[in-house]
C-alpha cells in the first residue's frame, strides 16, 4: 500500500496495528452490552478531555476532525493512523494529538452515533482504532518521579468480592518499601477518578474470575484513556483463566506469582519513567 511508507517518529505502526488485532479479537468474545459500555466510556473520557485539556494550540478545523472520524470507520484500518501521522508530520505534538485531535474525534463520533450517522458497530471499530492509536502514542508520554518514590495502587475489579488476595499482597509490597494505596470495594468510577489523582505510575488490578472479564477490560480502557502513561499489571486467578484475553485488552503485564508480581512492577515502573535498568 503506497500510504504504508509515510513515516512517524512517534506513531509506532506495528503496535498500532497489534492492538487493532488484539481489540477486534477481544470485542468478537464479549457480550454486545458490555461492547457498548466499552465504547460509550472511550467517547465520554475523551470527549471530557477535549473540554479540560490545558493546551496552547488552536482548535483543529472541523473539517479536519471530520476527516479524522472518517478514517477512523473506514474499511483500511491504517487509515486512522496514517493520518495522525500526517498530522505529527506538521508539527503538532503528541499531547495536542491526543487532547484536541482524538479527544474531538471521538465526540465526533458520538455525535454521530447520537444522530444515527453511525451504527454501534462502527462505534465500537472507530474507539477501537483510537485506542490502538493511542496505545502507538505511548512511548511519546512520559511520566515525572523520582527513582527512589515507589508508589503504586492496587485496585480490586470493581464487583470483585474475592479480595484477600490483592489485600495481602498490598501488605507484602509495602513491606518491600512501596507506598500502596488500596482499593477494594471501589465503583469503576471510584477506581479510576484515584488513578487519575495519583502520582503512581503503576497500577495493580486483580480479579478472581473469568465472569469479572468484561469489567476488568473496561477498567483497562478507562485507564489507558485517563492517563495513557500509566502501567497495567493484572494479577489474580483471572490471569490464570483469561490470560489472553486480558492481554489483548492492552494489560502491560500478568502476573500468577508474587516474587513475578515484584519484578514486573519494579519493571514497568522504569519503563513508565524510562529509567534505564
Amino acid at each position: 500500500m503506497e500510504n504504508s511508507r509515510i513515516v512517524s517518529d512517534l506513531v509506532e505502526f506495528d503496535a498500532v496495528r497489534e492492538a487493532n488485532d488484539n481489540l477486534d479479537m477481544l470485542a468478537s468474545k464479549m457480550p454486545p452490552d458490555a461492547l457498548e459500555e466499552f465504547a460509550r466510556e472511550v467517547v465520554a473520557r475523551l470527549s471530557t478531555n477535549v473540554v479540560s485539556g490545558d493546551v496552547a494550540a488552536t482548535l483543529p478545523p472541523a473539517a479536519k476532525i471530520d476527516e479524522l472520524c472518517d478514517t477512523l470507520v473506514a474499511p483500511d484500518p491504517d487509515a486512522g493512523a496514517l493520518l495522525i501521522a500526517q498530522i505529527q508530520s506538521g508539527g503538532v505534538s503528541t499531547s495536542d494529538i491526543y487532547l484536541l485531535y482524538l479527544a474531538a474525534a471521538a465526540r465526533r463520533l458520538g455525535d454521530r452515533w447520537d444522530t444515527d450517522e453511525l451504527s454501534f458497530t462502527q462505534v465500537m471499530i472507530g474507539t477501537n482504532r483510537i485506542l490502538a492509536i493511542m496505545r502507538g502514542l505511548r512511548n511519546a508520554f512520559r511520566s515525572e518521579g523520582s527513582v527512589r518514590d515507589r508508589r503504586a495502587i492496587f485496585a480490586s475489579v470493581p464487583g470483585e468480592e474475592h479480595v484477600v488476595g490483592v489485600s495481602m499482597a498490598a501488605d507484602l509490597f509495602a513491606e518491600d518499601g512501596w507506598t500502596v494505596e488500596l482499593l477494594v470495594g471501589r465503583t469503576h468510577d471510584e477506581v479510576v477518578d484515584s488513578v487519575g489523582r495519583s502520582e503512581a505510575v503503576v497500577v495493580g488490578l486483580s480479579g478472581h474470575g473469568e465472569r469479572s472479564l468484561p469489567a476488568l477490560v473496561r477498567l483497562i480502557h478507562a485507564i489507558q484513556v485517563s492517563r495513557p502513561a500509566v502501567r497495567i499489571l493484572v494479577s489474580g486467578n483471572i490471569a490464570d483463566v483469561a490470560g489472553q484475553d486480558i492481554a489483548r485488552a492492552g494489560a502491560d503485564a500478568i502476573v500468577t506469582s508474587i516474587p513475578t508480581a515484584m519484578s514486573e512492577l519494579r519493571r514497568l515502573r522504569r519503563e513508565a519513567l524510562s529509567i534505564g535498568a
